[in-house]
């Protein structure tokens, strides 16, 4: 899918405040992960239309690998930031996730962006890299 072809729905907000959630409903499945924890916390779940549903890519700075979509939440859930804002060293050089979903909602070339929070606690590691990514997001994908 081309990048100039496709339209970029962007859902960014405050920390648990169901980001997530919405990007589930729009979508009419459970593609992106919620708990009663952070989930997407860290970096931007981009879902993109495929057939190809039960793996999920991994991107890094530097190469991309591919899980299963199961594992995902062993993956990237496991943190706990209510004790500890130290980010586990093998998600440091995450930049993002790529889903893919059959939903009929991204069929005609949409993709859906689950962003990261914006208002995590100041001391929070990933919070300028999650700013950062944001503007990013807004400069690059959503300029004319």
């Amino acid at each position: 899918m081309s990048d100039e072809k496709t339209f970029k729905i962007l859902i960014i907000g405050n920390y648990r405040t169901g980001k997530s959630t919405i990007a589930n409903a729009l979508l009419e499945q459970d593609i992106s992960p919620v708990s009663i924890g952070p989930c997407t916390t860290l970096f931007p779940m981009l879902i993109c239309y495929g057939n190809d549903t039960q793996y999920a890519d991994i991107v890094h700075e530097d190469h991309t690998y591919g899980i299963m979509r199961s594992e995902l939440g062993d993956y990237f859930m496991g943190v706990d930031f209510s004790e500890d804002l130290t980010i586990p060293e093998h998600l440091k050089n995450v930049q993002s996730v790529l889903l893919r979903s059959d939903s009929e909602f991204l069929a005609d070339g949409k993709m859906l962006i689950d962003f990261p929070a914006i208002d995590f606690p100041a001391d929070f590691p990933a919070i300028d890299q999650n700013l950062n990514k944001a503007y990013y997001y807004f400069k690059i994908w959503l300029s004319p």
